[in-house]
């Protein structure tokens, strides 16, 4: 029976028969392709950083306004 999910394999997914499969496959790759991307690029595994959004236009920072003000109104008149 073909995996449910495409590009996954649940099998290997799985931390309690796999628990360092992705560690060392991270790995093998980073020594593999490392070489190549320096001293452009630094290579890290499990370095995660935030992504910041994406700043607002003008308009959009209006329109968000007025939606969180329209809110607070009707939240506001409400009773209890």
């Amino acid at each position: 029976m073909p995996s449910p999910f495409p590009g996954m394999d649940p099998y290997l997914e799985d931390p309690a028969l796999w628990p360092d499969i992705h560690h060392g496959w991270l790995e093998a790759i980073r020594s593999e392709r490392a070489p190549a991307l320096v001293p452009r690029f630094c290579v890290r595994v499990e370095h995660r950083g935030p992504v910041p959004p994406p700043p607002l236009s003008p308009a959009d920072a209006a329109w968000a306004r007025a939606q969180i003000e329209r809110w607070q109104a009707e939240r506001s008149a409400q009773p209890g």
